[in-house]
């Protein structure tokens, strides 16, 4: 990779993930490497990616909606980023993937805190804290997603976040 004139890359490992930071043509991308014994996934094309700065499209894998999905809520549990809960809210609004239940409570079982965030133990408690954190939205609580989404994309995000955060709550007590 480095040897992509203008690209630039930083990496970061713990005992879960692999993650490295991609910027390239003013575009910027993650990527996580997770360590897990088994991992369901389905191909998906590189196309919306690779096509519009002339490059071919290829088939890669990705980590089967609904996992990613149990574990991004996981990791919004662990962390309580704003970045997490708006994956979380892309999830159920854009993407509409069903949630597999069974990875959250296994993530639940064996959740951690970190600095200042108490993780949720089990499902209840984290349905109450995320309920909590979508009512609370207000258009400052985004900072940190300013560096990452246009003001055009941060204009009544609370507005759109709160009802989806909340649907998705319901959901989950059922």
């Amino acid at each position: 990779m480095s040897r992509v004139e203008g690209l630039h890359f930083e990496s970061t490992m713990n005992s879960k993930a692999l993650r490295i930071l991609v910027e390239y043509g003013g575009q910027q991308a993650q990527i996580e490497i997770n360590m897990e014994r088994e991992c369901p996934s389905i191909p998906m094309s590189s196309s919306l990616l690779a096509i519009p700065y002339g490059h071919p499209a290829r088939i890669v894998r990705i980590m089967e909606p609904g996992v990613s999905f149990a574990h991004k809520i996981a990791a919004w549990n662990e962390r309580e980023l704003m970045r997490d809960l708006y994956d979380v809210y892309q999830y159920e609004s854009l993407f509409k993937a069903k949630l597999r239940m069974d990875i959250l409570l296994m993530r639940l079982k064996k959740a951690r805190s970190y600095k200042d965030v108490v993780a949720a133990q089990n499902l209840e408690d984290l349905v109450d804290k995320m309920r909590r954190s979508a009512e609370n939205l207000t258009e400052d609580s985004f900072g940190e997603l300013a560096p990452l989404l246009g003001t055009n994309e941060l204009a009544g995000l609370s507005f759109r976040m709160r009802p989806a955060i909340l649907a998705l709550c319901d959901k989950m007590q059922r």
